[in-house]
């Protein structure tokens, strides 16, 4: 999992990336050089990066259920 190449193709810095994942910069930044084998953030931030290159919507979104807007 190329997590950089994926972010920046995104448009996201690494603050929005790790804030819209729920995990710290830091260790966003220590996944990124390969440095980290922490798979619970890794998890997080795949499973973030994936929604956002699929639909724009975060697994958080209160928007992303899935569900029609009324209206549309």
């Amino acid at each position: 999992m190329d997590v950089k190449a994926r972010r920046t193709a995104l448009g996201l810095s690494r603050k929005e990336l790790a804030a819209k994942a729920h995990v710290d910069a830091a260790m966003l930044q220590l996944i990124e050089l390969g440095l980290s084998n922490d798979d619970e953030s890794k998890a997080k931030i795949d499973e973030t990066l994936k929604s956002l290159e699929n639909n724009g919507h975060t697994p958080n979104d209160p928007d992303s259920n899935g569900k029609a807007t009324p209206g549309a």
